[in-house]
């Protein structure tokens, strides 16, 4: 039996609130020195969010991370919300075959 779309919505809702209290550590002092090239573009955020659930299973395991920090702000974390979510279509499109 499927949920009502209020609990599905109100479930995301509680879930992007707590993920908005997660804390970044301090950015060190030689990284903020206001040059972005060593930071990873929106390419590798992409990879890392399609990787996502892989780094998941991995970081049970062992010291792996599944967020870059520090990484180039907004177009990194888009890059890995729209990776991760081509990963959960690709799985979706496979699973209907």
């Amino acid at each position: 039996m499927r949920r009502p779309l209020h609990h599905r919505a109100t479930a995301l809702l509680a879930t992007a609130l707590l993920a908005g209290c997660a804390a970044q550590p301090r950015v060190p002092a030689y990284l903020s020195s206001g040059t972005a090239d060593h930071l990873p573009p929106v390419l590798i955020g992409f990879l890392h969010g399609f990787l996502a659930p892989i780094t998941v299973v991995l970081s049970m395991i062992g010291d792996v991370r599944i967020y870059a920090w520090p990484n180039g702000g907004w177009p990194y974390d888009l890059g890995f919300v729209v990776g991760f979510l081509v990963f959960v279509a690709a799985i979706s499109a496979l699973a209907r075959r």
